[in-house]
């Protein structure tokens, strides 16, 4: 539907459609009567909340503001909400509580929890039976495999929602590219007129809505005629501001009640489908009757709403590559068939027969050079001229569609059976010249759910844009349009526009055409020099700064950092005077210990057949033998300290196992000066394990160092033989490893029962820079880890599912092990005396809080 404009009766002042736009739909004031609300400061005072939650609380709305939420619910349901809150953040979703016993509120009761963004909001509704909709989703889902077609697809889809939902009409509704919406598949009762292939303008889903229905993936409108409750404080000048995006019993504008009471709807629920982020459609619901879907199947639905995008992506997904297979063929044909002797424009007029089996079109014409070709049906050279000057003011154009040229055109009206519409592909840019595929006008109706053009009201705050109080079908009936171009005919378009822009280059323009092809190699070759570049800065990043941080002297700083670039010169001067092919194992060795012991060659004996390391396993190979020289140097057998030291290095092929290397230290003095821990035995370590899914292995033995290193098969080739390109295939580099600012070494332990919040928790000390971070779910496993591991401190939850960390904690206090409690209860809880002075964290936990924590306990020293 295209935007349009009213008159305002009494000012003549215009109204158009996008004031539905504005609609702050996010801030109603007000709450749906099926649940009550909370808004909870982050120190969880109370804030607002819905004027019937007095009926829990026993007390007046006015009184409760201001009011802690611990002073009127018991600890342990404060600790279960605080837990779910912090899940909630940890995922970015609302948390769904399902039978939680209130003993304040005398009931069980379905919660919904999460945070807008300054408050946290918490919604109540009373528990209700599950009833079928356990069995929804395996029903549902079941629907995928039994049907072959995206369309039967869709119908299945809607008879199966409208079975397990009991709504009296359930639609698949489907978002057009101009914003309106049809309905593609119907489930409804019988006595009910029918929907399916109506159309419904764009404003009946304002854009803010649109957005919402991204956020929510379900909404539900319980009854109409639900005047719902005011949310607390009122502030003087109207409702809070208190942002409900994605409340589930967020209140509902008066224009779209207004809407559904004038469609005879008393209840509705929508479930988004979204397709790469984007609103697809709706699977929408109407009943005749105050309806409201339990918390469960609500739920339910969610998920499905999510696994239904997917099955639907999946087989557009499949639909488009089909498209594109076709697309392929039609290149190939027209790169094989036109005949390149001829004239570009009539050789393109002469495969009109076969350009007719790839798309539809009733004439096709070609400007080029200012020449204008044409067969069957077409408009004239003055108005293909005119179009052409109007598409040349279209930047960056490669096809352009209408169906209906009259709004294109200045002055053009056609008649029946003249043309009405044109697919352009361009094919050059100077000069501009196109390839035209034009369509004849047909009487083409498009069938509206009402009148599409919403009435004006005068209202105090002026002219408004009101809903229809008509759904009669509405016929619109257009003579100067003509069928619209689908998504296949433009991809079959773009294939033809490729394939003719090859012959365009070569027929025409051979110089050009050699020119662009340089370019687009000195592209491909600034690009692959870029990546290669990058990969290599990241590299020498992550070398400036773990050298730096190992507290070493400016000159010992320099010094180092200068042997290990050097090392990775070393590495890339092989690459390249290989060709970024295969390098020799034994060069890579000789080339690397005279760069840093020339004097000391003769102290190294290199034993091992011809082999080749592909150009993946170059640069981790060097950066490793760099390490054990240089730790040699300095503090194993070629140390100054010894002059009767030496190194043996030797490599044999395993057929299973790859290529195996022994590094071996002879006559060295005793190496417990060695930093086991530094940044270059990290190297040694882990490079060719983690770069190269490798192992190694290191024995730091008393008669010196002994080192295994296994490079798996795929990265060498044996000489003479060349190194084959296909077998670097599928080898991804490795991303550079940042570590934190400052490592501790010592095991901690995490001990939470619920496993999201113990990975949030473990991740957050990891950026801290504990890498070492074990997890237990209960006391038991957390016992047998302190026994194995004896941890520098733990982190406990103090409940335990059904039992408490206490016991564990005061074990822990006993053989003098820190605790720092992580826990829902916050000033509520309850600890032994002997525990008392152990940091309590309140959930959700922030990574500051735990630095401060941490500092506390004196397990770190300065927050990372």
């Amino acid at each position: 539907m295209q935007d349009k404009r009213f008159k305002d009766p009494g000012t003549g002042a215009e109204v158009d459609l996008s004031s539905c736009d504005r609609e702050p739909i996010h801030i109603p004031g007000r709450v749906q009567s099926f649940g009550c609300l909370l808004a909870l400061t982050s120190d969880w005072i109370i804030a607002f909340l819905s004027d019937n939650c007095t009926a829990m609380f026993g007390t007046e709305a006015e009184q409760l503001i201001d009011e802690p939420l611990r002073r009127h619910l018991g600890s342990e349901t404060v600790h279960t909400l605080r837990s779910a809150l912090q899940a909630s953040m940890i995922t970015g979703r609302i948390e769904h509580l399902f039978g939680v016993n209130i003993p304040e509120f005398h009931g069980r009761f379905n919660i919904a929890i999460h945070h807008n963004g300054e408050y946290t909001l918490i919604e109540f509704e009373a528990e209700e039976e599950a009833g079928k909709s356990a069995d929804f989703l395996r029903a549902m889902l079941l629907q995928f495999s039994r049907t072959s077609s995206v369309g039967d697809l869709h119908d299945n889809i809607a008879i199966s929602t409208k079975l397990y939902t009991g709504y009296d009409r359930v639609m698949v509704y489907q978002f057009l590219p101009d914003g309106s919406g049809e309905v593609i598949a119907e489930a409804k009762n019988s006595e009910l007129e029918p929907f399916l292939g109506l159309r419904y303008p764009a404003s009946d889903v304002p854009r803010q809505a649109r957005e919402l229905y991204k956020r929510s993936l379900v909404r539900v409108i319980a009854d109409v005629h639900d005047e719902g409750h005011l949310i607390w404080p009122q502030k003087q000048n109207g409702a809070p501001e208190l942002d409900l995006s994605l409340a589930q019993i967020r209140a509902v504008s008066p224009i779209h009640l207004e809407y559904l009471r004038n469609m005879g709807v008393a209840a509705s629920m929508s479930v988004s489908i979204l397709l790469e982020g984007e609103l697809w459609g709706l699977i929408a619901c109407h009943h005749h009757e105050p309806r409201c879907p339990g918390g469960h199947l609500r739920t339910q639905l969610e998920l499905f709403a999510e696994l239904y995008s997917m099955e639907l992506s999946r087989r557009l997904y499949a639909e488009r590559a089909s498209l594109e297979k076709q697309a392929t063929a039609a290149y190939n044909q027209i790169i094989t068939t036109l005949d390149t002797r001829k004239p570009l424009a009539r050789a393109v007029i002469e495969q009109s027969p076969s350009l007719k089996g790839m798309l539809a079109f009733d004439g096709v014409g070609c400007l080029i050079d200012g020449h204008y070709e044409v067969e069957g049906q077409v408009l004239s050279e003055v108005r293909v001229k005119e179009l052409g000057q109007i598409l040349n003011r279209k930047s960056g154009l490669e096809t352009f569609e209408s169906d209906s040229l009259s709004e294109d055109l200045l002055d053009y009206q056609p008649e029946p059976g003249q043309v009405a519409g044109v697919l352009a592909i361009s094919i050059s840019k100077s000069p501009r010249d196109y390839i035209f595929f034009f369509r004849c006008a047909e009487a083409m109706q498009v069938r509206w759910a009402g009148n599409p053009e919403k009435p004006v009201r005068q209202t105090a705050e002026g002219a408004r844009l009101t809903p229809r109080e008509s759904f009669k079908e509405w016929v619109n009936t257009h003579l100067d349009h003509c069928p619209g171009w689908s998504e296949r005919d433009i991809t079959q378009a773009r294939s033809i526009r490729l394939g003719i822009l090859e012959l365009t280059i070569r027929h025409l323009h051979e110089k050009d055409a050699i020119r662009q092809e340089s370019a687009n190699r000195q592209d491909l070759l600034i690009s692959e020099l870029n990546h290669r570049v990058r990969n290599i800065l990241n590299l020498v990043g992550a070398i400036v700064s773990q050298t730096h941080e190992e507290g070493r002297t400016l000159k010992q700083y320099v010094e180092i950092l200068s042997s290990r670039i050097s090392a990775l010169a070393s590495a890339h001067d092989q690459l390249t005077h290989s060709g970024w092919s295969a390098v020799s194992l034994r060069r890579l060795l000789e080339k690397e210990l005279g760069a840093y012991l020339a004097r000391k060659q003769g102290l190294f004996s290199l034993t091992g057949p011809d082999v080749s390391l592909v150009s993946h396993a170059v640069t981790p190979l060097v950066l490793v033998f760099h390490e054990l020289i240089t730790n040699a140097a300095k503090y194993g057998s070629l140390s100054s300290t010894m002059d009767g030291g030496d190194v043996q290095v030797d490599w044999q092929v395993d057929p299973l196992d790859g290529l195996v290397i022994h590094w071996r230290e002879v006559g060295g003095p005793p190496i417990e000066a060695v930093k086991q821990d530094g940044f270059g035995m990290t190297i040694v370590r882990s490079v060719i394990p983690h770069d190269l899914h490798g192992e190694a292995h290191i024995d730091f033995q008393p008669t010196g160092l002994r080192a295994k290193f296994r490079i798996p098969k795929r990265y060498i080739v044996m000489l003479p033989e060349a190194a084959s390109e296909g077998e670097e295939e599928g080898i991804s580099e490795a991303a550079a490893r940042v570590l934190p600012a400052k490592q501790y070494d010592e095991p901690v332990l995490v001990v939470e029962d619920s496993l999201l919040i113990a990975m949030d928790i473990r991740n957050k000390l990891s950026q801290v820079g504990f890498a070492n971070v074990e997890v237990a779910g209960d006391s038991t496993t957390a016992m047998a880890q302190v026994k194995r591991l004896r941890p520098a401190f733990a982190v406990l939850d103090v409940h335990l599912g059904t039992g408490t960390s206490l016991q564990l904690a005061q074990k822990l206090h006993e053989i003098s092990i820190p605790i720092l409690f992580a826990t829902g209860y916050g000033a509520d809880i309850h600890l032994p005396e002997a525990l008392s002075g152990a940091p309590v964290l309140t959930k959700p936990i922030y990574a500051d809080q735990l630095v401060k924590a941490l500092q506390s306990l004196g397990v770190v020293d300065s927050p990372a």
